[in-house]
């Protein structure tokens, strides 16, 4: 009989726990912003590793 209640205990406590931690996620969470990100990058963009730079610069740009 003990060991039914311990095994109830620890499912209500699980749920109890996963009902917390959703309503703080819920409670916290912040609207995503629609700002630009400004992102500053120290790459070759001229010499003989430009192409490098290049690539670099439209990775980001996808990014």
């Amino acid at each position: 009989m003990d060991s039914r209640l311990a095994i109830g205990g620890a499912i209500a406590l699980a749920i109890a726990l996963i009902a917390v931690l959703s309503a703080a996620g819920w409670f916290f969470s912040q609207p995503a912003s629609q700002e630009k990100v400004k992102i500053g990058v120290m790459a070759p963009f001229s010499g003989q590793t430009a192409w490098w730079g290049e690539y670099i610069r439209q990775g980001i740009e996808i990014a």
